[in-house]
């Protein structure tokens, strides 16, 4: 009669449980380093484009100022240096659901780049002007947002 032995299975040592953990975290580390670091850069990029937009408006303002007349052309030609209204944004967190509010204050520079033109036909004044816009959170400043601007001073304003 031929009678089968069970086979006795070995038990797993906790030696070997442990090594074959490390080796597997060893190997999902680098699949998932990429996926942090890219989260990092399109918060990073998401910041960047809010500040833009920020200064964008803050562009928009600066100039409704100057078709206001707000600035005379002298003060154009010295320079000028002043502040916009704080913006407060809320921004809500996708990951935990808090929302967190930034208080954003602004600040423009308006500085003549180029000489004043007089053109002789219609005897118009013509000025170009660099209006930077810098913005800042609390300590951390951004870097300055530049645009150059075009003016032209009409022969009947006296401003």
């Amino acid at each position: 009669m031929n009678r089968k032995r069970p086979i006795r299975r070995k038990s797993y040592l906790l030696l070997e449980v442990l090594i074959s953990l490390g080796l597997v975290l060893l190997c999902l580390f680098p699949l998932v380093k990429p996926l942090v670091h890219i989260r990092l850069q399109t918060t990073l990029a998401l910041e960047e484009t809010r500040l833009e937009r920020l200064a964008s408006l803050a562009f928009i303002e600066v100039k409704q100022r100057l078709y206001e007349h707000q600035y005379s052309w002298d003060e154009l030609r010295k320079g000028i240096e002043d502040e916009l209204s704080p913006i407060t944004l809320t921004i809500k967190d996708t990951k935990t659901g808090n929302e967190q509010s930034k208080t954003i204050h602004r600040h423009f520079v308006i500085e003549k780049i180029d000489r004043c033109y007089r053109n002789k036909t219609t005897q118009n004044t013509y000025m170009f002007l660099n209006l930077i816009v810098t913005l800042k959170n609390g300590t951390k400043m951004s870097s300055p947002f530049v645009t150059t601007l075009f003016a032209e001073r009409k022969e009947n304003e006296t401003t």
